[in-house]
């Protein structure tokens, strides 16, 4: 740009649009430069405007009273912005700021120049029209106008006033009054001159209003700056707009190069109204309120629109606010009585509506162009979506928990009333989507927070507001501190914060503003990172499920696995917790599941849309915030959810699974002792082996066995998959036997779980209805046995089977009828599946509690410990093959080695023999090599398929650990000789697979009493 004479000297050259949309590409020096050009000019004019009012104070009569009026109103106008000035963007622009004592020095001669004013008008003088004009066009402030100045002059006054108006022309007009020719008109030639150009002189004349000493055609600078507020609103909202529901509705597309023009043209606006702003120039009420009011662009406001803004102005500003009736202010602005008010009506009209201007001008956010009481555009819909929420929730409520807690049950009359409400409110606020609307963070977020509808936000909630955003899109740093944010939001210093405290104050926190905005979804109105009312009830229900387990949990076997007891001071602390958890439950209901009429998305759309960091894996935030995205595959869940117990009705809960494996196991142990070919029989052996270590950890994390499954596979004794009614009945009459308690008759069961009145229940009817029949479901909770998984009332119902491992003596071989799955889940159940060496079966439950406590997948050891898995099994394998070879090299002794007949419950399955010491260990090497390929195959799978992790890291210790503390590696490799435990034919293993236990007289002994313990007590536990 160069000295500041050159920049004095562009200032002048330049018009007021060329001015600020060249600014747009000036680089901030000579922005900087521009803008002290102006404040330059602005003093020099000062100067002037001094020396002129304190002449015409003295009674110089050079000036007439016409010209002293008007040049009066300019001064206090100047004299009104540079005490308005936004003194940091000054500063920011280097511009001088404003000192206290050149505050008192305007207001002392604002007040003398007010009267003065007062006393002219009193006289009926009216301002002079070159005067005025003059000033009102001069926007640089250089005392001078330019011929584009005059283009505009003109090009606005034809506009406003139509075919009426009629001048000389542009060339004539600039040729009268730049007497010197070089382009330029100055405030003398201009006042001069316009004696020349009569048509002109009476244009201006007939179009200044008297009052305000301004053009009404012609836009002043707080005009522009209203209007250039407005259209950046404009453009911002076409940025945003929706894009689908746009084409949805007939509009253009956003194409990539209208983006580049808004943003362009956008950049361009902001820095023009930055530099209005530092010069003091505030928003008129004018464009300012029309544009917020008329939120469907149609250049029109109808009366209902102005009630409510009158309304909103006196709900705001109370008892300051003496504004004029409507009738009044109707017929004022609407000057053609169309019913209508146009803006051209507006702007001409609001200034004779003093009371009203007043108020406006109040109310009006000066760095925002919007009225504080008013509703814009974006809070209108942030409400819309809050109202829809609120009718929604009333529709699905549940009506029975309603009428019990003395609520308004709702009637057909209400049900019709609240569908059309939200039909048209759901057509609005897709109407204002596509129009680029986005939600205001004010009315959203307050509606979200203020759950119980107090309209009042206490100090604890805003903690949770302003924690929500800063974990999920920042740091605590990004927004204010609470004590800040209390201070600006807490107006009345109450504790609380009322609804229009926040609607007014929350924007005097832009960081909180900033990150608000950033995290709401504008298609829903709610933060993403805040739960809503339906997300806490969600999470409500789930920590209640939790600390039920926890409850429920099996202490015995928590110890066992290194898992911290529960005392009796957290079992207080549950039961406060459970307490309050159900006190805080919302009324919602959801319908339940409608079957599969959705087309729900692919898996690999699901996963796209949901795993946002591509780590394989959907995090608890992930899912929340995400699944909104995969529409269909919501819907259904919201279906199929069930409200009462938050819970998917086709998806089965820990309880469910935990049943259903019971029931799995019982029938494999049918089917091993059935007597089964070999490769099955193995396939069975590990499968058992798998499902009760499942069993056990769902117990020791306090998973309960749901009646559902656990009943049915238990009164269901010829496995035909359907129950009927005789089978209910006697169900039902065990259980008033057994429990003395009141349970709904067998009809009225009937009726709840046979949907169809076929007479006949199958197990997804029964499992998914018997919650409706709360006394029968009670019941049968009150009398399952949590460790067997089946009804203590009725003993014979069930299977009997004992557990896997060492054959037991006569006496404790066969368990007592109505036994459930799992003898290994007895207090007893630790010390029975001991071997001989202890630490060896310790030292797997510390590293499973170690396991447990580590997020292997999150600290990134996964392809690690599979690389190590395959290392660790490919050793294995080589042992076992060199072990093999040194079989096949050794010679035969000669000896005998006699093998006793297996037998299982009784039967014998495999007879007595007799091999030779090789045979039989190239006999024992093909059995335990089928048993480490079918486990590294099974583990493969549950991890592949799965997920499962913690089995194969424990494979990393439990299988070398049977390999090296195999019979044969000790032989063979180890070179231990073959007496005492390592005598052919070897013990039988442990149940679990891990080293062999003692074949002594005393193991055997002690392991027939420990089964013996278990025997009696199931069978006391049973009757």
């Amino acid at each position: 740009m160069g000295s500041g004479a050159s920049s004095s000297k562009y200032v002048a050259e330049k018009s007021e649009d060329e001015l600020f949309k060249e600014a747009a590409s000036l680089s901030t020096a000579d922005r900087k430069a521009v803008l002290k050009a102006l404040a330059a000019a602005e003093t020099v004019e000062s100067a002037a405007a001094k020396e002129m009012e304190r002449t015409a104070m003295e009674g110089d009569s050079s000036g007439s009273e016409e010209d002293q009026l008007a040049k009066c109103m300019a001064n206090i106008e100047r004299l009104r912005r540079e005490l308005n000035a936004n003194q940091t963007e000054r500063k920011a622009l280097e511009l001088p700021e404003l000192s206290e004592v050149r505050k008192e020095e305007i207001q002392v001669e604002m007040k003398s120049r007010k009267e003065l004013c007062k006393t002219l008008c009193a006289k009926g003088v009216a301002p002079s029209p070159t005067i005025c004009v003059f000033n009102q066009i001069d926007l640089e402030k250089t005392r001078k106008l330019s011929d584009k100045g005059i283009a505009r002059l003109i090009r606005g006054m034809s506009v406003a006033l139509g075919k009426s108006f009629e001048v000389e022309s542009q060339e004539e007009i600039m040729k009268t009054l730049s007497k010197s020719g070089s382009g330029e008109i100055t405030m003398k030639g201009w006042c001069e001159g316009m004696a020349k150009l009569p048509k002109l002189l009476a244009a201006l004349k007939a179009d200044v209003d008297p009052q305000w000493g301004t053009l009404r055609s012609f836009r002043t600078p707080e005009e522009q700056l209203a209007k250039c507020m407005g259209n950046i609103e404009r453009l911002r909202r076409e940025m945003q707009s929706n894009q689908e529901e746009r084409k949805a509705l007939g509009l253009p597309e956003l194409t990539d190069e209208r983006k580049m023009e808004i943003e362009k043209e956008m950049r361009q606006r902001k820095i023009q109204c930055k530099n209005y702003r530092a010069l003091g120039i505030e928003p008129s009420p004018g464009y300012c309120v029309f544009n917020q009011m008329d939120v469907e662009k149609k250049r029109k406001l109808d009366r209902d629109t102005l009630e409510r803004m009158v309304k909103g102005l006196r709900k705001a500003l109370g008892d300051k606010a003496e504004i004029e009736d409507l009738e009044n202010i109707m017929s004022v602005l609407d000057s053609d009585k169309s019913g209508d008010i146009d803006e051209l009506e507006w702007v001409n009209n609001v200034r004779k509506l003093p009371n009203l201007y007043k108020a406006l001008d109040a109310d009006l956010d000066k760095e925002f162009g919007v009225l504080a009481s008013f509703r814009t555009p974006e809070d209108q819909l942030a409400k819309c979506m809050g109202n829809i929420q609120r009718l929604k929730r009333e529709l699905s409520a549940n009506q029975a928990e309603r009428k019990a807690l003395g609520l308004p049950v709702l009637t057909k009359e209400r049900k019709v009333v609240i569908e059309d409400q939200l039909r048209s409110r759901k057509a609005l606020c897709k109407k204002w989507r596509a129009l680029g609307i986005s939600p205001s963070p004010g009315y959203c977020v307050f509606n979200q927070v203020d759950v119980d509808h107090t309209k009042k936000l206490s100090r604890e909630k805003m903690e949770r507001v302003v924690k929500a955003p800063t974990v999920s899109i920042g740091s605590k740093s990004d927004v204010e501190d609470m004590a800040t944010i209390m201070k600006v939001l807490d107006e009345d210093m109450s504790g609380n914060i009322s609804e229009h405290e926040w609607m007014s104050n929350l924007e005097k926190c832009p960081k909180l503003y900033k990150a608000l905005e950033a995290d709401i979804d504008p298609d829903y109105g709610v933060l993403n990172s805040f739960r809503s009312p339906e997300d806490q009830l969600a999470k409500c229900m789930g920590n209640i499920q939790r600390i039920k387990r926890e409850l429920d949990a099996h202490q015995e076997e928590r110890k066992a696995l290194g898992l911290p007891e529960l005392t009796e001071e957290r079992k207080a602390a549950i039961h406060a917790e459970f307490r309050s958890r159900k006190l805080e439950r919302v009324l919602v209901a959801i319908k339940g599941a409608f079957g599969s009429k959705y087309s729900i998305e692919d898996l690999d759309t699901i996963m796209e849309r949901l795993d946002k960091d591509k780590s394989g894996d959907i995090s608890e935030h992930e899912w929340v915030l995400n699944v909104k995205a995969c529409p269909n595959f919501y819907k259904a869940l919201e279906e199929d959810l069930d409200p009462d117990f938050g819970v998917l009705n086709s998806f089965r809960t820990p309880e469910d699974q935990l049943a259903k494996c019971m029931g799995n196991l019982a029938r494999l142990k049918a089917e091993l002792d059935a007597g089964p070919a070999d490769d099955r029989k193995v396939a069975i052996e590990a499968e058992l082996l798998t499902r009760k270590e499942l069993c056990k950890k769902f117990r020791a994390q306090g998973v309960k066995p749901s009646p559902g499954y656990c009943v049915f596979n238990q009164i269901d004794t010829e496995k035909k998959r359907v129950l009927t009614k005789e089978k209910v009945g006697e169900v039902v009459t065990a259980l008033k036997a057994a429990l003395g308690v009141e349970i709904e008759d067998v009809d009225a069961i009937m009726q709840k779980v046979d949907k169809g009145a076929t007479g006949m229940i199958t197990e997804h009817g029964w499992v998914l209805n018997l919650k409706d029949c709360p006394l029968f479901l009670k019941a049968l909770e009150a009398d399952l046995d949590p460790d067997y998984g089946i009804l203590k009332c009725m003993p014979g119902a069930g299977m009997s089977f004992h557990p896997a491992g060492p054959p037991l003596s006569k006496t404790t071989q066969i368990a007592p009828q109505g036994v459930g799955v799992l003898v290994c889940f007895g207090k007893e159940a630790p010390r029975a599946m001991m071997s001989g060496n202890p630490m060896m079966n310790l030292i797997p439950m510390g590293l499973m509690f170690l396991l447990n406590q580590l997020d292997i997948e999150k600290r990134g050891w996964l392809p690690y410990l599979r690389i190590l898995f395959g290392i660790v099994q490919a050793t294995c394998c080589t042992t076992m093959f060199i072990v093999r070879n040194r079989i096949s090299e050794q010679a035969d002794a000669g000896g005998k080695v006699y093998v006793p007949a297996v037998k299982q419950m009784g039967v014998e399955v495999k007879p007595a023999m007799e091999q030779t010491t090789k045979e039989y260990d190239l006999a024992k090497w093909s059995e335990q090599m089928q048993q480490l390929t079918i486990g590294f195959l099974m583990l493969s799978f549950f991890h592949a398929r799965m997920g499962y992790v913690i089995p194969l890291a424990l494979q990393l210790y439990t299988t070398p650990l049977q390999v090296f503390e195999s019979n044969l590696v000790k032989i063979h490799i180890r070179k231990m000789p073959a007496v005492g435990k390592l005598r052919r034919p070897f013990p039988p293993p442990s149940m679990f697979g891990m080293p062999p236990v003692e074949s002594t007289e005393n193991s055997q002994a002690k392991l027939e009493k420990t089964a013996k313990k278990l025997a009696a007590k199931i069978s006391k536990k049973g009757k």
